[in-house]
């Protein structure tokens, strides 16, 4: 898989090296066959965990810590489950980028790495990889095998191993409380034919429930309850389904899979109101006690929803723990949460968050400039908690107006019957801000916004600087002259300079002339006497940082 900028006879080429293989080069130097004409694959020492950089969680759909059941030393996960699997990182420095890649027996399941932003703390909290062992037709593929998480920061990186394991293993004993793990999955399809929804279901599509791990031969109720965290549900569950089913449980301890929704349906038009859980009551009491089971701990259980409409609209600025908002102060710190109405392309996906000034009008293929210098790469599942909890600009804030679009398919413009935008004219918006968010205080009568894409790369590569001048009210400035040039760091520009076009873009292309830095870039206009300026970062890999490989040309020695 090719990543980073472009590629050609007299340039680097690399791709992303197989685990196992980075494993060796703290033997020194390894050099490969090459291929297509190429003289080799020159490896270096990848970075080793850094001060203080380690992982702080790992956990379960269900909130429960994964540990290791056959005490070889890895943790481990049941197949049968298609887990999803959550993990947090601490010991970065804040608002740094942090990259992350998920490998699968060595090799590398992602097309690219995940490229995020450490909160204040120097955190990067729960991230989760959905859906392990689940293909893209919703069906179970084989997941067993060793799996390898890599974040790596500015150098300093840390790895997570973890097994996925035969057997329905939730059933086992959790030795730290000696109690019974029980689980409930949320299936779509039919009873005959079930199938995987990824936490979607289709408006007017039955919802199907199965678990297992419960006491055997036991009747106990299944309710559809509006998602809420474990520790806020009700006292007394209110299904909204029609009424809750009851199942037996087999002597085995499984049930399912039973239909428990015959045709789902949102309950408004706002996200929250397709969002769901269900509750296993296991001792039928009609209230969420000691011994119940709920399908999911992170998120919500599953969301209902339609096919999508152009544009695509909905609200993604959020504060934390899933909290939408239109107005932030400038001490607050900028989440993007989406569980649309409506379904994406793909069940998940690497896409581009970008918090970009406010525009009056958004036309097709408007290029977008992320105000924090950089936008954020993750994974966006079909629905349930597309990670509001992963900040996308941490505070201080600048004072003004912003939209926020999701870049589906990683072009780095706006498509509208591609990407998702919060523009302020979505269900649950407040018309008043007029805008994605507004960040309280006076804002210039211009502002202008500097990001790099894609903003880390292998040595040899390029990247695209864009600036962006843009009115108070969201009219871009045609014509105004932007200076750039290399605040920090080693690189070259094509232009010192650019004049914006009549979307209020200049663009310039940096290339950096060593490895392993972080190029600091400036840019900045003068009007009325007042320089207004913007700040972008740019990362470039060590030998093996990330587990990247290089491939050297025969006729470009170095």
């Amino acid at each position: 898989m090719i990543l980073g900028g472009r590629t050609g006879p007299a340039r680097l080429r690399h791709r992303w090296l197989p685990l196992a293989v980075v494993g060796a080069l703290s033997y020194g130097l390894l050099v490969m066959t090459g291929c297509a004409g190429e003289a080799g694959v020159l490896l270096g020492p990848g970075p080793g965990p850094g001060p203080g950089v380690s992982l702080s969680q790992f956990l379960d759909a269900f909130g429960r810590a994964v540990t290791d059941t056959d005490n070889n030393g890895v943790p481990d996960l049941p197949e049968e489950s298609r887990p999803t699997v959550f993990t947090a990182f601490r010991g970065f420095n804040p608002r740094q980028i942090v990259e992350v890649m998920l490998y699968f027996r060595n090799n590398p399941v992602l097309e690219g790495p995940l490229q995020l932003t450490a909160d204040r703390n120097g955190n990067i909290p729960l991230l989760p990889f959905w859906d392990i062992g689940v293909g893209g037709d919703g069906r179970p593929v084989s997941a067993q095998g060793r799996y390898d998480i890599v974040a790596s920061g500015e150098g300093r990186q840390t790895t997570v191993t973890f097994d996925i394991r035969p057997g329905r293993s939730f059933s086992l004993l959790d030795r730290s409380r000696q109690v019974r793990f029980s689980t409930i999955v949320v299936l779509a399809g039919s009873i005959e034919e079930p199938v995987w929804p990824r936490g979607s279901i289709w408006e007017g599509a039955p919802v199907l429930v199965q678990g297992w791990g419960f006491p055997p031969n036991r009747s106990i109720r299944l309710y559809v309850i509006r998602d809420v965290s474990p520790e806020n549900v009700e006292a007394t569950l209110r299904d909204v389904s029609g009424g809750f089913e009851t199942e037996t449980t087999r002597a085995d301890g499984t049930f399912g899979p039973v239909v428990v929704w015959s045709s789902a349906r949102r309950l408004g038009d706002r996200q929250q109101d397709g969002d769901f859980d269900v509750v296993a009551d296991v001792d039928s009491d009609g209230a969420f006690t000691y011994g119940d089971a709920i399908n999911i701990y992170v998120g919500a259980g599953f969301t209902v929803q339609r096919a999508p409409v152009t544009p695509w609209l909905a609200q993604l600025a959020a504060k934390k723990y899933g909290e939408f908002s239109d107005t932030f102060e400038v001490t607050d710190d900028v989440g993007v949460w989406v569980n649309p109405p409506t379904r994406p392309l793909t069940p998940f996906q690497r896409v581009r968050k970008y918090v970009v000034l406010h525009q009056a009008e958004w036309r097709e293929g408007d290029v977008l400039v992320d105000v924090t210098g950089r936008p954020e790469t993750d994974l966006m599942r079909f629905a349930c908690a597309n990670q509001f909890y992963l900040p996308v600009w941490v505070g201080p804030l600048r004072p003004g107006k912003y939209d926020v679009v999701v870049d589906l398919n990683l072009n780095g413009r706006y498509d509208p019957s591609v990407d998702i935008l919060d523009d302020g004219r979505a269900p649950g918006s407040d018309p008043a801000v007029g805008a994605g968010f507004r960040v309280a205080g006076t804002p210039p009568p211009s502002s202008i916004a500097l990001s790099i894409a894609p903003p880390a790369i292998n040595d040899g590569d390029s990247a695209d600087a864009f600036a962006q001048v843009v009115t108070a009210d969201g009219r871009p400035r045609q014509g105004i002259r932007v200076g750039f040039r290399v605040a920090s760091g080693e690189a070259s520009l094509s232009s010192n300079e650019a004049i914006t076009n009549a979307r209020g873009i200049a663009q310039v292309r940096v290339t950096p002339t060593r490895r392993n830095q972080t190029i600091v870039l400036q840019a900045q206009f003068t009007e009325d006497g007042e320089t207004r300026s913007a700040e972008a970062f740019l990362r470039v890999r060590d030998f093996g940082e990330l587990q990247a490989v290089f491939r050297k040309p025969l006729s470009q020695p170095r």
